[in-house]
């Protein structure tokens, strides 16, 4: 009969035992950001910024539609002080995103952004 406190060394061992596995933790995952509305329609954005509009209250692309990109990272930084200076390059492309009925393609990536428009 098995008793599952016995040691006993004859018990069949884990298929990936001694395989050269580690036992790394899982990076946890960001679901909301991913599903957002801003990451599946702007897939190039980074997840990060995501949910720094999240954070912002913004849900939709079109809550960020003639906002100021620089307003709305100020209050990304007040939510999260570390918040990276480059994310406001991204911010600044959404609204253009949001704005604009047919955006560029070229337009469409953070460090075209770095400098206001």
């Amino acid at each position: 009969m098995f008793n599952p406190n016995d040691n006993d060394a004859s018990l069949p061992s884990l298929p990936n035992e001694g395989m050269g596995r580690t036992n790394k933790k899982k990076r946890k995952v960001d679901v909301a950001a991913l599903q957002s509305e801003f990451k599946r329609t702007v897939p190039s954005l980074d997840i990060a910024v995501a949910r720094d509009l999240l954070d912002c209250g913004f849900v939709h692309i079109d809550d960020i539609r003639g906002r100021s990109p620089e307003v709305i990272f100020e209050q990304a930084r007040k939510i999260r002080p570390e918040t990276p200076a480059d994310h406001l390059w991204s911010i600044r492309m959404m609204v253009y995103f949001s704005e604009t009925s047919e955006p560029e393609r070229n337009l469409m990536q953070p460090h075209v952004w770095q400098t206001p428009r």
